[in-house]
């Protein structure tokens, strides 16, 4: 038997995000919750230190995570952030749900192998089925870590309010916000950056001649790999899909201004038990995959008659590639060229052209590069989890080239007018 001790660091209430809901009208009880005792079911999610090291940077972002996005589900069940009133309805929708962190005395492993059924109730703020205040929470999430990196998040749910249905459909809106929280941040290299990393991506081949995108490419992914070990606790199969222009790959060429999708994805492959995920190794690896649509007969089977069975192979391709244990797939495409920066619609150039803003999860993990306005800088827009982003926007190695969202030079502005 182990003896379980708790120490509470923190309590805080977690609101809905948007300040609209305090204002929503009260929450008429049913007769049926009028009937129902104000006593708490719970569950208890055990969660083990996947990263291999004991990390309190992990545990804190995603302690943090799962509170916006609670905090955003509440935006869709307010009601939880309440108070019962007089056994008739649900008002004060800005007090919020209880989160409280707690530090244990043991490892996960020891608790799980040891525990006795009691012990459950040390992650829990109420004892489950025992009468509370009217007044009471409606809801409180306990989140408590082990020794090792181990996570516990209890939830503990009123009856007041919350049958078995609605648990349910609640944890899943949560889950479901938690996992599709993908945010967009600008970094920018400045030419100086660039050369310096085409140079170590030259490294022991002094014949190659990567370009700007290729180096940057391969840059922001072996960071994103990176990031995804400090996660996973180890490497991972990682796929990258550059977007590659056809129109001048076929014969006769098409022509620059067609509509339609004439593009293609390059597949590169990283195992990391057999493959180096060096700047060098990771480039080499990426030209194998591009010059696959610079060779004639490979464009040419793609017209015609032979098109759909060169792509139903090239399909069943990705298929075996995915079909990898939980494989990393990362996106790039390029709109560097394309003149967006220089569009002109009679009253003179933007002095910028930006991307966009949050994005939604229907295209997870993807880079855009776009050139700066003046000189050869390139920005890159990357679109990764939320958990994810947070380590890259700390790595040093990434931030020794990236320069995160810094401000527009006023020499686009003088420059314009």
């Amino acid at each position: 038997m182990v003896r379980i001790d708790i120490e509470i660091v923190s309590r805080e209430n977690i609101k809905p995000s948007s300040p609209i809901v305090q204002h929503k009208k009260p929450y008429k009880l049913s007769l049926l919750d009028q009937l129902t005792p104000t006593t708490y079911s719970s569950i208890i999610f055990f969660y083990p230190n996947t990263n291999g090291v004991n990390s309190n940077s992990i545990t804190k972002t995603r302690t943090d995570h799962l509170k916006k996005s609670l905090s955003e589900t509440l935006d869709i069940y307010y009601p939880l952030s309440g108070r019962v009133k007089d056994n008739l309805f649900i008002d004060s929708f800005n007090e919020g749900v209880p989160s409280i962190e707690a530090r244990v005395n043991c490892s996960l492993f020891d608790f799980l192998k040891h525990f006795e059924i009691e012990s459950l109730n040390h992650f829990l703020p109420f004892q489950p089925y025992s009468k509370e205040d009217m007044n009471a929470p409606l809801m409180s999430i306990p989140v408590s870590r082990f020794t090792c990196g181990g996570m516990a998040v209890g939830f503990a749910a009123s009856h007041k309010l919350v049958d078995g249905a609605t648990f349910k459909a609640f944890l899943t809106a949560l889950t479901f916000i938690s996992r599709g929280n993908y945010i967009t941040r600008r970094f920018v290299f400045d030419p100086k950056a660039i050369a310096m990393l085409r140079a170590k991506a030259k490294a022991g081949r002094p014949d190659a001649k990567p370009t700007r995108i290729q180096t940057l490419t391969c840059f922001v992914w072996k960071c994103c790999m990176a990031a995804s070990k400090v996660i996973s606790g180890s490497p991972k199969p990682s796929i990258l899909v550059e977007a590659v222009d056809l129109r001048s790959r076929t014969k006769p060429p098409i022509s620059d201004t067609s509509t339609g999708n004439v593009f293609w994805w390059a597949t590169a492959l990283v195992n990391p038990m057999g493959t180096k995920t060096e700047l060098p190794e990771l480039v080499n690896i990426l030209n194998e995959a591009t010059a696959l649509f610079d060779s004639d007969n490979y464009t040419q089977t793609l017209q015609g008659e032979e098109g759909f069975k060169t792509m139903s192979e090239y399909c069943n391709q990705l298929e075996e590639l995915f079909s990898l244990e939980k494989p990393d797939i990362f996106a790039v495409t390029s709109w560097c060229n394309s003149g967006f920066t220089r569009t002109n619609f009679g009253w003179g150039e933007p002095i910028w052209a930006g991307h966009m803003g949050k994005a939604g999860s229907a295209f997870k993990n993807l880079t855009m590069f776009i050139e700066t306005k003046h000189g050869k800088g390139i920005e890159a827009w990357v679109t990764l989890d939320e958990e994810r982003m947070t380590i890259l926007e700390r790595d040093p190695e990434f931030l020794a080239f990236a320069s995160p969202n810094p401000k527009i030079s006023p020499l686009n502005i003088i420059s314009v007018l």
